[in-house]
């Protein structure tokens, strides 16, 4: 699955797409094309059904990992069984951090990413997760010139991000209720930090994820609708 999308013609600004970069799968580039074309590629992404026994197969193995995280060798002898399981959940929110970046940075070599894609502060109230979405719909169904470039969501299965972040939200539950007694007297002071701060670092990495899910999922309510350009304004 290609990593970013670009709508609109190529070559308009400086630094903007190529047909080079089409071919190469990093972006695919639209010409000016009828919005119905364009909300056809923006559809492709949000059909549920195809991702969701992809979603039934996570659930199961993330119910597995539930009953094995807190023992070795997945569990850290250095701290207390409760600090180990927040470390895991800290390394877990890092890579999930971490690939959401590349998907984003790989979308934003194709063109200027959309500014929904990109917020200023995190985390994101919901009405205005609703607001960005709706820009990025219009913008993406009624530009004439210019791009849009965007990371695209998986058709097959749930993004990886999304499935890192869903295994980290199936540990809090556990790590909170886990001694905080027990590993090694020389990480101590490490093991207290750990503890004290991990339900905090686990809440910061999750922040720009969390927002990324809740757009696509609006997004993908807006496309899916009966009338996605209801809420536009008129076309520039």
């Amino acid at each position: 699955m290609r990593s970013g999308a670009v709508v609109g013609p190529p070559g308009r600004a400086a630094g903007g797409p190529t047909r080079a970069a089409a071919r190469s799968g990093a972006a695919f580039v639209v010409e000016d094309i009828a919005p119905s074309t364009k909300l056809d590629r923006l559809r492709s992404g949000c059909q549920p059904t195809k991702t969701q026994v992809e979603r039934e197969a996570d659930a199961m193995a993330i119910g597995i990992l539930t009953k094995l995280a807190r023992h070795p060798p997945y569990r850290q002898p250095v701290f207390s069984e409760r600090g180990s399981m927040y470390w895991a959940i800290d390394q877990i929110a890092l890579a999930a951090d971490a690939w959401d970046t590349a998907t984003t940075e790989r979308a934003a070599a194709a063109g200027k990413l959309h500014p929904s894609f990109d917020p200023p502060e995190l985390p994101v109230p919901p009405a205005e997760v609703a607001t960005n979405a709706r820009r990025f719909v219009c913008d993406a169904l009624t530009r004439r010139d210019g791009v849009v470039a965007f990371p695209v969501r998986p058709s097959t299965h749930p993004p990886m991000a999304e499935r890192l972040r869903r295994v980290a939200e199936a540990l809090e539950p556990i790590a909170r209720e886990l001694p905080a007694t027990g590993g090694s007297e020389d990480f101590a002071p490490v093991a207290r930090l750990q503890e004290g701060f991990g339900a905090i670092t686990a809440f910061m990495h999750r922040a720009r994820g969390a927002y990324l899910t809740s757009l696509y999922d609006q997004i993908c309510t807006l496309v899916n609708g009966s009338d996605p350009l209801a809420s536009c304004a008129p076309t520039r």
